[in-house]
This record gives structure tokens, sequence and C-alpha cells, in this order.
């Protein structure tokens, strides 16, 4: 449908902590429920920001 929700904070540090803890980007997505792109986004912006402030998922 085309719109955008902004992506829950906790789940995003949740994800990232995941993947600090090893799990790739593929496995990431169906412990959290967001897509593989989402989980792209979120990595490198908590990794440069701590934060995912403009990080956005559809849905």
């Amino acid at each position: 449908n085309g719109k955008k929700k902004r992506v829950n904070r906790f789940r995003a540090r949740r994800s990232y902590r995941f993947y600090l803890a090893g799990d790739s980007e593929q496995t990431i997505p169906k412990k959290t429920g967001y897509g593989k792109t989402t989980i792209h986004n979120i990595i490198p912006k908590y990794r440069k920001n701590g934060n995912i402030s403009v990080a956005f998922r559809s849905g």
C-alpha cells in the first residue's frame, strides 16, 4: 500500500543485538518480523549513530 511505518526502537535495538551476537542479516528477519532490507538498513545506522531515527519500513 506504500504506507511507511516508523521502526520500533526496541525491536530495532533487539535486531542489532542479534547481529552483534553473530546472527546474519538473513536470519534476523525471521526472528524479528522485519524485512531483509529493513534489517540491512538498521545495522549500519545503529553502528554509526546508536539509534535508528530515520529507519522506516513499509507494511
